[in-house]
Formats: C-alpha cells, sequence, structure tokens
C-alpha cells in the first residue's frame, strides 16, 4: 500500500470514529451494507471468481480505476475500524480491572497506537505511559467532555458541572462523591431491569446481583452480536464485581477509587487528581452508553 493510499485510508477511519460517536445510526447503516455486501459475495462464489478474473482487465481501465478507488478504500476503512474495535472488545475489560471506564470517541482519540497494546499484553496491568496518555487526553479534551456531561441531563445540569467546577479547584473529594452519585443517578434516568414480579425497576451503575456479584446494569442492555456498543457493555462487570476496582465491597486499597469505601467513609485518602479524572470519565462512559442504548432501543422497535 502506497503511503498516498494508507493516508487516504486513514482519513476515512478519522470520519468513521467521528461519525460513529455523532450518529451511530448512520454508522450502523453502514457498517451493515459492508457485512451485506461481504454475506453476498461470499454466498456467490461464480461471482466472486468472475470478479476476481475481470479485476486486472477494470484497474487498467483508468475511468473505472478512479472510480473504484475511493469506493474501496472506503469500504476497507470500514472493515478495518469495526474489526479493531470488536477486537478491542474482547480485552476491553482491562479498563475496569484498573479503575478506568472510556467511550469509544475517547478511545479512538487516544489512537490504535496506543490501544493495540492491550490487545497483545497477557497481564491486566497499564502501563505508565498510557495513564499518562489518558489524562493527557482529558485535560485536552476537558471542555469538550464538560459539555458533554453537563448537556446530557438537563435536571442534572447544575450539580454536573459544578462537579466539573470542584475538580478545577482541586476540591477532589466533592467532584468525586458527586460523580459517583451522578453516575447512579443517571443510569437509573435511562436504565431499567425487570423484576421477578414483571415489572421495570430503575437501576443504577454501582446495583449489584448480590447472588451473582454482577452489575444489574450488565443486564439490562443487550449488545447485538458483533455490536460495537460491546466496546462500552464488556467494560460493565458480567462476572464478580470483586474483581473491579470501583465496585469492591471490601478493598483494602483505601487510596483507590472505590465506591463503597468512599460513600461510607471507610476511607480518607481517595481525593486525588487520577481519581477525580476517573470518576468524570465514568460519567462520560455513562452518558455514551446511554446514547447508545436508546438508539439500540429505537433500532429494535423499528425493526420489530
Amino acid at each position: 500500500m502506497s503511503t498516498k493510499q494508507k493516508f487516504r485510508k486513514d482519513e476515512y477511519k478519522a470520519v468513521l470514529a467521528d461519525l460513529m460517536t455523532s450518529d451511530p445510526e448512520t454508522f450502523s447503516i453502514l457498517a451493515e451494507g459492508h457485512n451485506k455486501i461481504t454475506e453476498f459475495m461470499n454466498e456467490n462464489s461464480g461471482l466472486q471468481q468472475l470478479i476476481k478474473s475481470l479485476q486486472p482487465m477494470l484497474e487498467n481501465i483508468r475511468p473505472v480505476k478512479e472510480f473504484m478507488r475511493p469506493v474501496l478504500e472506503a469500504q476497507e476503512a470500514i472493515k478495518e475500524y469495526v474489526s479493531f474495535h470488536l477486537e478491542l472488545s474482547e480485552r476491553i475489560s482491562i479498563l475496569p480491572l484498573n479503575g478506568w471506564y472510556l467511550n469509544i470517541e475517547f478511545i479512538d482519540k487516544l489512537g490504535e497506537s496506543f490501544i493495540t497494546p492491550l490487545l497483545r499484553q497477557e497481564n491486566h496491568e497499564l502501563s505508565l505511559a498510557f495513564t499518562e496518555a489518558i489524562i493527557a487526553l482529558f485535560e485536552k479534551d476537558f471542555t469538550y467532555i464538560k459539555d458533554s456531561v453537563v448537556n446530557a441531563s438537563p435536571k442534572r445540569s447544575k450539580i454536573l458541572e459544578s462537579i466539573f467546577n470542584l475538580h478545577i479547584q482541586s476540591a477532589y473529594e466533592a467532584s468525586i462523591n458527586l460523580a459517583l452519585a451522578q453516575a447512579d443517578g443517571i443510569c437509573k434516568d435511562a436504565f431499567t431491569v425487570l423484576t421477578k414480579d414483571g415489572k421495570r425497576k430503575p437501576t443504577g451503575f454501582f446495583n449489584i446481583e448480590n447472588d451473582k456479584k454482577v452489575q444489574t446494569l450488565s443486564k439490562s442492555i443487550t449488545a447485538v452480536e458483533n455490536s460495537l456498543l460491546l466496546v462500552l457493555t464488556n467494560q460493565l462487570a458480567g462476572t464478580d464485581r470483586n474483581d473491579y476496582p470501583l465496585l469492591k465491597s471490601n478493598t483494602t486499597q483505601l487510596s483507590d477509587l472505590n465506591r463503597h469505601a468512599i460513600m461510607h467513609g471507610e476511607t480518607v485518602d481517595y481525593g486525588t487528581y487520577q481519581n477525580s479524572v476517573k470518576a468524570i470519565l465514568l460519567l462520560y462512559f455513562i452518558v455514551q452508553l446511554r446514547n447508545f442504548n436508546e438508539w439500540s432501543k429505537a433500532e429494535k422497535e423499528i425493526a420489530g
């Protein structure tokens, strides 16, 4: 692949990343179109062989070549973008295992050069360079993240804005407490689970099914197979919540961001800059999780 071709493909990927977050419905149509074309080609081997045999001739016809090139490059960019994120979804739990919750937009801005090593390593430890990259991007996009979170819930906007102001003022204990409380509240505004008596009940981020030790929230969202929503849902505790620093019921690491220890006054060592960043990025994560879930439900209703 030439440098020029790679540059174009990278441009397509950047557009796809923006489309993924700003207009997930259109992105889904593009991705689904790519899947349908692939399925059709796989099911029609004769046609596939015909196109393959004609390809050398078609490539020598300049108008055809010039017309097909951007189409093929765009299709390849979609394929690579989707494949990368589906592969990432299988390893994404490394983030919450280290106390971080990142939405897809934030991950895309970090870039593949930082994310790819997560797919290759065998342990669950994040490098210092990765943590520094998260914090650097948070600081760079602070205003954008603030606007995204504050505008996501009009009835909570005053409280949400105060979280960011407290963070700026280095009042980290206060920003963290408020952020964790609002993380629960935003989820309860948007997510419900079916109770044993068949009624819908709001569920917060920190609600746990005690018998299974899993986040109730993970049961309220149905991610379609091969959906990019898996990048978000696979960060939820679908197994033992005690593997996750934020969700542990009894932690000995009192400087960690742990909801139970903080809300029950068991720690006084949590008020750090990094924990405040984690708490705010949790809100940013939940906002996108809510938006994607609402879009996914609307799509299912349309499909019948």
